[in-house]
């Protein structure tokens, strides 16, 4: 959504309550055999998968690039994407998912691991973010949008009481991360970030609120 926002497509989004939702009795897994989220629906094409999704909308609506204007950027891009892959989002949905699920406690010391692998990638894009803007340079790109989700998820779970048992050192982002903390920031400035910011989020801060007040 923050892909579509920012390049100024036009689209209709379709929220999945996964609380009540069947993807089996929906029809869903005809679009994706994974039964998962995000898909794209674009007359008859169907793609899915976050990367995949981008690089569509960047060959279908090349203006506002988001893979680089030079083949030195668009190599800079994909290098942090694949990073990304394979280094830094599978602890980080794991370690998050845990939490979510309240199923971090069970195995306390894998919970902990995860915290260290996270650690030790979150403290990698710091340092380069002491030298430029952004993942990949110094412009938004799809590197931006494809990691932001995932910080600013992991955030919120670690505000769950369980967080405390698993001593994690990089949270706050602003003491521990100060240039990953001002990347989160810039990227909420974004064109479309407010568009594209899911609505549950605000929801669930909103109770949140009201709770602490």
């Amino acid at each position: 959504m923050l892909a579509l926002e920012y390049k100024g497509i036009n689209y209709e989004s379709e929220r999945i309550d996964p609380a009540v939702w069947d993807p089996q009795e929906s029809g869903f897994y005809t679009l994706n055999p994974r039964g998962k989220v995000p898909v794209l629906e674009d007359d008859k094409t169907v793609i899915y998968e976050s990367v995949a999704i981008m690089a569509y909308l960047e060959e279908k609506h090349p203006e506002v690039p988001l893979f680089g204007e030079n083949p030195e950027q668009t190599g800079l891009i994909w290098q942090r994407i694949a990073e990304l892959i394979h280094y830094t989002l599978e602890p980080v949905y794991e370690l998050s998912r845990l939490i979510m699920r309240d199923t971090a406690s069970n195995n306390i010391d894998h919970s902990k691991q995860l915290v260290i692998e996270i650690y030790k990638e979150l403290t990698a894009i710091d340092s380069y973010l002491g030298v430029t803007t952004h993942i990949a340079g110094n412009s938004v790109t799809a590197a931006d949008i494809y990691l932001y989700p995932a910080i600013a998820f992991l955030e919120k779970m670690l505000t769950r009481p369980v967080a405390e048992q698993l001593q994690v050192d990089f949270y706050p982002l602003p003491e521990k991360l100060t240039n990953l903390s001002r990347w989160m920031t810039r990227c909420e400035q974004m064109t479309g970030f407010e568009q594209a910011y899911p609505p549950h989020w605000r929801d669930e801060e909103e109770i949140s609120k009201n709770v602490k007040a």
